[in-house]
């Protein structure tokens, strides 16, 4: 027995009321493979997400990169990525505060920008003291190409002269990436 492919080209589906469109038992709706889907905006096109376990100190007043990167490639352009890193940090000797920062390349999308603006900020008392935080940062990037998105977690330290270190207490930093339609 031969089995054709057939091609039925409609301007719209549609279906009786209070029924719904169904595929058939065992059958495959390939959305994909031929031409393309246009979602409704806030359907999620696809989540990343990973892990690293290293740890990385600075003792440097200006951001600077943690090693901790995440990708994604876009599904679409337009399209919103929601980007969520959580970790933990330990704060040692007498530093006034500490930051954090998502960057994109070179552009701080959100996150520690000076003194007082950032997404973690960390006052010491007089002293050496260490202190641990778990820490959540995140930032939204509208997608304009569909290359791949490399997603850099940055850090820093000001008003002393000792460090922040990230993973030094729990042992590990996530990234999630989920991409949304518009």
């Amino acid at each position: 027995m031969e089995h054709y492919m057939s091609a039925i080209e409609v301007k719209e589906l549609s279906h009786p009321a209070g029924e719904v469109l169904k595929i058939a038992a065992g059958k495959t709706l390939d959305l994909h493979s031929q031409g393309s889907v246009t979602m409704p905006a806030g359907s999620t096109l696809q989540m990343v997400s990973g892990y690293r376990t290293t740890a990385a100190t600075t003792t440097s007043d200006v951001l600077n990169a943690t090693g901790f990167t995440a990708s994604i490639t876009p599904k679409a352009i337009g399209s919103k990525l929601h980007v969520q890193i959580v970790t933990n940090i330990q704060t040692a000797g007498t530093i006034s505060g500490a930051g954090l920062a998502i960057f994109l390349g070179s552009t701080n999308l959100h996150g520690e920008a000076n003194h007082g603006m950032g997404q973690f900020v960390h006052s010491a008392a007089t002293g050496s003291v260490d202190e641990y935080f778990n820490v959540y940062i995140d930032a939204v990037y509208t997608t304009t190409s569909l290359a791949v998105h490399n997603f850099e977690l940055y850090f820093r330290v000001w008003g002393g002269t000792d460090s922040i270190t990230v993973n030094q207490h729990a042992g590990f930093t996530q990234a999630t990436i989920v991409e949304y339609a518009q």
